[in-house]
């Protein structure tokens, strides 16, 4: 049986978070998208994703950050990623997408991230 990806949304001291528990792949990623473009509706210009519990991120997954970081940088804001595993980390500096401080900021930790959000 498949352990379907869990999304958990809380507000952290005025910091929107998004916890991602499981993978974020081409099936979820659609799931991914309406929460962060929900968030943005809402005047949020700074999220955190806290990628902790994430084991695996395909290219659907980075196609998720990718419509973040296009949403957000109308607003200029920014996508603040947490905790991510370093196979994650490798692909994110493959891509490129570690050259973009501008629009995307990571952290080591939740409480980092959310640290930078208020500040920035």
């Amino acid at each position: 049986m498949e352990v379907q990806t869990q999304f958990n949304v809380n507000i952290q001291d005025g910091v929107p978070v998004v916890q991602i528990i499981g993978d974020l792949d081409h099936y979820n990623t659609p799931r991914f998208r309406v929460i962060v473009s929900e968030l943005i509706d809402k005047g949020h210009d700074r999220i955190v994703v806290d990628m902790s519990a994430v084991g695996f991120m395909d290219s659907g997954g980075m196609s998720g950050i990718v419509l973040a970081l296009k949403r957000l940088s109308a607003t200029r804001g920014r996508l603040f990623l947490a905790n991510c595993n370093p196979r994650i980390i490798r692909k994110l500096n493959i891509s490129g997408f570690t050259a973009m401080s501008d629009a995307l900021v990571l952290h080591a930790s939740l409480e980092e991230a959310i640290r930078d959000a208020q500040t920035r």
